[in-house]
């Protein structure tokens, strides 16, 4: 998990940087709205970091649902705790 938030903050980094620039190419501001969005550099750099989000927003998901995401307590698979209760012999 750790490494996608990794992945996602330099993604941000790196989108940032692309968004300067755009500021600079454009002349106009993300803070004057959303006419920025219209640099086709700038868009797709955007477009780029959604499947960073969907990535680290899913892990998070099956990390949590697997217990995972307590700090020191080890993940549980649903599907083995599933399969130890009904005595299921394969793994």
């Amino acid at each position: 998990m750790a490494d996608l938030e990794r992945a996602r903050l330099a993604w941000g980094v790196w989108a940032d940087g692309i968004r300067k620039l755009a500021e600079q190419g454009t002349g106009i501001s993300v803070a004057e709205g959303f006419g920025l969005l219209d640099d086709p550099g700038y868009a797709r750099a955007l477009e780029l970091g959604i499947p960073f989000d969907e990535a680290a927003d899913a892990a998070g998901t099956a990390l949590a649902v697997a217990g995972a995401a307590v700090p020191g307590e080890p993940a549980v698979c649903p599907c083995l705790a599933v399969k130890t209760r009904i005595g299921s012999p394969h793994p």
